[in-house]
């Protein structure tokens, strides 16, 4: 088992949990948009770059990183992030 979402699905195939049978959503978005990371204007921080390339990288690694721990599905905002990822998925699958 690699992650809790993998425990998670494990437990609901053994035990027959039609509660741990649902798909798992993770809300990408919120958490990407929300930290200072993603916030911070570039006036106060030149070094990290572009503030809106910055945020569609981190929220393009976050939903990457859901949907490689066993997340059905991502919530995401941006659109030029949900069409890289779009892309992940084509690729994998």
């Amino acid at each position: 088992m690699a992650s809790t979402l993998d425990r998670v699905r494990a437990a609901a195939l053994a035990q027959s949990d039609a509660d741990l049978q649902m798909p798992i959503i993770a809300p990408t978005s919120t958490d990407t948009w929300g930290v200072k990371e993603a916030v911070v204007s570039e006036e106060d921080m030149p070094e990290w770059g572009n503030q809106e390339e910055r945020g569609i990288d981190m929220e393009v690694a976050t939903a990457a990183a859901n949907l490689t721990g066993g997340a059905d599905a991502v919530v995401m905002r941006h659109p030029a992030a949900v069409a890289t990822i779009k892309k992940f998925i084509t690729e994998l699958v």
